[in-house]
């Protein structure tokens, strides 16, 4: 009888643990999602939803903000398994543009990411509005941000940054003989939340920095190496 008795106790004693840790984790969530921006939070995710014909069976909505919306789905995979609280997260869909100046140098960033542990070379990149064509959004990025213009312009592609969980989608470009813009012409981008310089390599500096994993983010690599298959490189 004791012994069960003290089995007993140490089973309360551990589901009492459980449900306080669960009760803390809530509140955490809860006290992070009010330190958010509250325009940010009150603004919604404006991105579509996503529903894979033949495998998406319902969508619940767990948190959607202004730059990112989370989801479970419950889906029948292409495997024929039925998998229920499959998390899928919306990004705000991007373009990555890596710009060729007409002197034949590539323009690039040395900078410092929140998500990255050191300083990494990247591509000009910018969110898409909902609205938004991709190359008219890229277009505008590279006069907004390099005060440049560019007739060449060559969509690389657009791809899925995560194939299972979303992440939104990039769509990459490469424009080439870019060319300065009067100050008349240019419109001042707002100021960048990341610490960055504009650094400008050749083509042969471009394919050692990639092949020396200088850019950290796939998505750079992506469009810096697909940009140097199209030029021959």
């Amino acid at each position: 009888k004791k012994k069960k008795k003290s089995i007993f106790m140490a089973n309360a004693i551990q589901l009492v643990a459980l449900v306080f840790v669960i009760a803390l984790s809530l509140y955490i969530l809860q006290a992070s999602v009010r330190m958010l921006d509250e325009e940010v939070i009150n603004s919604g995710f404006d991105g579509p939803n996503w529903i894979h014909p033949g495998e998406t069976i319902e969508v619940q909505e767990i948190f959607s903000a202004k730059y990112a919306r989370l989801e479970s789905h419950n889906i029948k995979a292409s495997g024929g398994e039925l998998v229920n609280g499959w998390l899928w997260v919306d990004f705000r869909d991007r373009v990555d543009i890596l710009v060729q100046h007409h002197s034949g140098d590539f323009i690039l960033f040395q900078q410092i990411s929140y998500g990255l542990s050191q300083e990494s070379l990247a591509v000009l990149n910018a969110h898409v509005r909902a609205s938004d064509d991709p190359l008219l959004a890229a277009k505008r990025e590279v006069s907004r941000e390099l005060g440049m213009v560019s007739m060449d312009w060559h969509r690389l592609g657009s791809f899925r940054t995560d194939a299972n969980r979303g992440g939104g989608m990039v769509t990459c470009f490469l424009a080439l003989d870019a060319k300065e813009m009067s100050e008349s012409e240019r419109i001042m981008a707002p100021k960048d939340l990341e610490s960055k310089i504009q650094v400008r390599l050749t083509p042969y500096q471009l394919k050692k920095a990639v092949l020396g994993n200088k850019f950290l983010e796939i998505k750079w690599v992506a469009t810096a190496a697909l940009s140097l298959l199209l030029i021959g490189e």
